[in-house]
């Protein structure tokens, strides 16, 4: 379906991504294997999108056998996604925790990743020098001004 439309790098692995963890939470895996770290890519699909609708089927139709919201707030999951509103929403869905910078290099090698913010910041794009640095630098790093923001863990009370 998605593949002969065009559509396999645009929406089908994150819908992948997403099935293959709705998969293992159906079969309780994360809470049979709790010491099983799972790293989900993609930012998990839309999974952060149907965060209370996944729980809500697990709460008032049995539709898994334990917590997804637990069981994701588990999990580890890659930002090869630079569209600040949907970091946001993993990072509130998911837990500040839990999402880790990610890149899809070396797919689009020699092409430049623009990060996209909705805020007054001005779009960038990451140099091709700077990619694997960048990366690989994990949250609240010296990983520069975008990633402090958007990762940054909220203040303690």
């Amino acid at each position: 379906m998605f593949a002969d439309a065009g559509l396999a790098w645009v929406n089908g692995a994150p819908v992948e991504d997403a099935t293959a963890v709705l998969h293992l939470l159906k079969a309780d895996v994360p809470r049979r294997f709790p010491h099983i770290r799972f790293h989900i890519a993609h930012l998990g699909g839309d999974l952060a999108v149907l965060f209370q609708r996944i729980e809500d089927n697990f709460a008032d139709w049995d539709a898994f056998p334990s917590s997804p919201q637990t069981a994701l707030r588990s999990m580890w999951f890659d930002a090869a996604n630079f569209y600040e509103p949907a970091l946001r929403l993993a990072l509130e869905a998911y837990g500040h925790g839990t999402v880790m910078a990610g890149s899809d290099h070396p797919y689009f090698q020699g092409r430049s990743m623009s990060v996209h913010s909705t805020t007054s910041a001005p779009r960038r794009s990451i140099p091709t020098s700077s990619r694997r640095s960048w990366a690989a630098t994990p949250p609240n790093s010296t990983g520069g001004e975008h990633t402090d923001r958007v990762f940054r863990r909220p203040p303690a009370h």
